[in-house]
């Protein structure tokens, strides 16, 4: 179904494909499909919206609006890999973006993209500059995570090594070569088919992370684009999901260390629970000292004490984010 490397190049009818995974935030969805057409310009886009069970009208609302998206339809929540997958298989372009529902596109934002990839052909990813409501930067960019980042913290490890973690702080003027980019947006090559795309084990988070590195070890270049920016408002259908994204993370922590760095998720077994642990203690003594009275240490005691609560119970497999309907 993809061209592979070194093949003779079949002319796609697109110049682009844009899939969309939702799962309800219907106002969310259309913001973002009404900002397609200035962003694409001349570009011939076919979009895809892909959802995961909605049952806000998202379905009815988009196709009344939009009858020029096509609809892929999933009758109940498979999480944001499988989603965008099943659009993959319904691609007709040579390049796919990947595009959260609560990202807002800028007019003529996609064709720069796009020429670069193609006067580029060693990049298989390239993401550009996420920012928030507000035109502050967001994290555009991730390192690949390690112990030492789990256990230091990733705002020490940018306080000390600015250059080796940029952040959403760092300078960048010109595309460069990263390890990860953050998957509210990003670019995509379709002949990476050839490592694979997203890994459906990842229901939700660190399923980019894990299709970056698996890109880079294949010789694919992931790159941040600066030039072009793209509105995301984060969290998305899951903004009020506090404490089932907490254990939806750590299970994909524990999947992306189970399948990149065996010796160190053994370590990560023994060691996390720990500090989850550490930490239940640390906010509930904030919580005692402060009478109880600080919401923002009583929603960070609820989201540590469920995740504590679900590794301790042995991490059950139907609990996380994709218990929601």
């Amino acid at each position: 179904m993809f061209q592979k490397r070194g093949e003779i190049t079949i002319p796609f009818p697109m110049d682009l494909t844009i899939c969309i995974p939702v799962f309800n935030e219907v106002n969310l969805t259309l913001d973002c499909l009404a900002s397609v057409p200035a962003a694409a310009g001349d570009l011939r886009v076919q979009v895809l919206l892909i959802d995961n069970g909605s049952s806000d009208g998202t379905l009815q609302k988009v196709g009344q609006d939009y009858p020029e998206v096509e609809i892929i339809r999933n009758e109940t929540n498979r999480g944001f890999a499988s989603a965008v997958n099943r659009g993959v298989e319904r691609a007709l372009a040579s390049k796919i973006l990947i595009l959260n529902n609560d990202t807002r596109l800028f007019p003529h934002s996609l064709k720069p993209l796009t020429i670069y990839m193609d006067e580029t052909p060693s990049i298989g990813i390239l993401g550009p500059r996420l920012i928030g409501e507000d035109g502050r930067p967001q994290n555009s960019i991730a390192n690949f995570p390690t112990l030492t980042e789990i256990f230091v913290g990733k705002w020490i490890l940018r306080l000390l090594y600015p250059r080796r973690y940029a952040g959403k702080m760092g300078q960048f003027h010109v595309p460069t070569e990263v390890e990860s980019v953050v998957g509210a947006a990003i670019l995509v090559r379709r002949e990476i088919e050839q490592v694979g795309l997203f890994d459906e084990r990842f229901f939700f988070f660190f399923e980019e992370t894990d299709l970056c590195r698996r890109a880079a070890q294949s010789g694919w270049k992931v790159c941040f684009f600066p030039g072009i920016d793209v509105v995301h408002k984060g969290g998305g259908s899951v903004r009020k999901y506090d404490t089932l994204k907490s254990i939806e993370y750590i299970r994909s922590l524990f999947l992306y260390f189970h399948k990149s760095q065996r010796k160190a998720y053994f370590v990560l077994q023994i060691t996390y629970p720990v500090k989850i642990l550490l930490e239940v203690l640390f906010y509930g003594l904030s919580l005692v000292f402060s009478f109880g009275l600080s919401s923002r240490v009583q929603r960070r005691f609820r989201k540590k004490w469920a995740s504590f609560w679900w590794i301790l119970r042995g991490a059950p497999e139907r609990e996380g984010l994709k218990v929601i309907k």
